[in-house]
């Protein structure tokens, strides 16, 4: 009987690792420009349905310069960037917030997106690059961002 109870325990421990690695993967968003892209995961992210709360990363990321965790990622001025994100954050909507004049944030569309695929023309941007975040939620209800600088093409 004794046998019996080590080999279940056994199994029972090796049960327990395999569903700790069973965690879903947080959403990614990629962003691609001509041949180039890259996959990123969040700078911040609430993987429940409650927004982040302003103790959490998501403050001081959209209040800050851009550069916190941000991917750097290099495009020719006047090509087309785009960001496809995972169905989850299509679902929650979602916008591409730009850092404007005197540091405010602006939204890159009025309304978030819902769709999956957004993609602009990437404008003259000084050789700093451009901020921008990817921002998941509506209504101050901030779930995930993902931060970027997209830089020029150095020639």
């Amino acid at each position: 009987m004794q046998k019996y109870t080590k080999r279940l325990l056994g199994v029972a421990a090796v049960a327990g690792l395999l569903l700790t690695g069973c965690t879903k993967p947080e959403p990614a968003v990629t962003i691609w420009s001509g041949s180039t892209s890259m996959n990123t995961d969040p700078v911040c992210w609430s993987g429940e349905a409650d927004a982040l709360d302003p103790g959490d990363c998501a403050a001081e990321i959209l209040q800050g310069d851009g550069i916190n965790g941000a991917t750097l990622f290099e495009a020719a001025v006047g090509n087309t960037v785009g960001f496809s994100v995972d169905p989850e954050i299509a679902e929650i909507g979602w916008n591409i917030v730009v850092e404007g004049a005197e540091g405010q944030a602006q939204p890159i569309t009025p309304n978030p997106l819902t769709t999956t695929y957004y993609r602009f023309t990437f404008p003259s941007a000084g050789a700093e690059g451009l901020p921008l975040q990817i921002v998941a939620g509506t209504d101050g209800q901030i779930r995930g961002i993902w931060s970027f600088r997209i830089t020029p093409v150095q020639s």
